[in-house]
């Protein structure tokens, strides 16, 4: 019953160019089980369905160490393409690893192509992935120290130093010690 709702209020676009969000073509949000959004994706792209699932690089804590690991930016969410008349999107509800179409009550969402364009252009083409950026810290931000001699340490974040490094406040020695440190190899953590 649902299925047929769905096509039967997508299809309303289809059938009325003069609709007020109608588009010939558009991208809606997918929301997917949890950790499972690249088999979604798979699976819709098998179905013939375009599928955009934006991805983040950065770091990661790995048991003792710390890895680049690459995951979706967006948890449990991706999104599709869907040329309005010709694709029937009743089955990506019970697609594989999909939960639903994202919708306001009986009414699928469409997500504007300049969103969608926005976080294409912000990835690397190299590795499919928007790069994590370690910028961003304010005065006092609590950061742990990934990489080198200092690995594990955490510390109060100051100010950049430079276009690559970073300038913490740690307590070592006895006593609050300023460390510079490349800003890649700090992450932030939860105050407490």
């Amino acid at each position: 019953m649902h299925h047929a709702k769905l096509r039967d209020q997508y299809d309303i676009y289809a059938q009325n160019p003069k609709h007020a969000d109608y588009q010939p073509v558009s991208w809606l949000a997918v929301y997917t089980k949890p950790r499972q959004e690249k088999q979604a994706a798979e699976n819709l792209e098998r179905q013939g369905f375009k599928v955009y699932l934006p991805r983040i690089r950065l770091r990661k804590r790995v048991k003792t160490t710390y890895q680049w690991k690459v995951e979706a930016l967006f948890p449990r969410y991706l999104f599709i393409k869907v040329a309005i008349g010709e694709q029937n999107i009743a089955p990506v509800r019970s697609t594989l690893a999909v939960v639903d179409i994202v919708s306001c009550g009986q009414r699928v969402m469409p997500v504007d192509e300049s969103i969608i364009d926005s976080l294409m252009q912000r990835e690397d083409p190299a590795i499919h992935a928007r790069q994590s950026e370690n910028k961003g810290y304010a005065l006092g931000d609590r950061v742990e120290i990934l990489d080198g001699a200092l690995a594990g340490l955490k510390g109060v974040f100051q100010m950049t130093n430079g276009a690559k490094r970073a300038e913490l406040l740690v307590a070592m020695l006895g006593g609050q010690t300023r460390v510079l440190v490349q800003q890649d190899s700090i992450a932030a953590v939860a105050s407490g």
